[in-house]
């Protein structure tokens, strides 16, 4: 129960930090438009791609952090 907590705990921090760094640099380097001066994010919405994207690479760093960890503390 302990490894599958902390798979997910992971994974939701990895997911949330990678969308929210995915959708900064949709805004500033692809829809400039949107981006104000005063830095306004609140308007960076990734596609359904790439939130696929986020998706799989968060699943698959917690994999891999969960199978470190486990190894780490044998």
């Amino acid at each position: 129960m302990k490894n599958y907590l902390s798979f997910v705990s992971s994974f939701i921090v990895l997911f949330f930090c990678l969308q929210l760094l995915s959708g900064i640099f949709f805004t500033v380097f692809h829809n400039q438009s949107s981006y104000s001066s005063a830095g306004n994010y609140t308007s960076a919405e990734n596609s359904f791609l790439v939130t696929i994207i986020v998706l799989a690479t968060s699943a698959a760093l917690a994999f891999f952090i969960q199978k470190w960890l486990n190894k780490r503390l044998k």
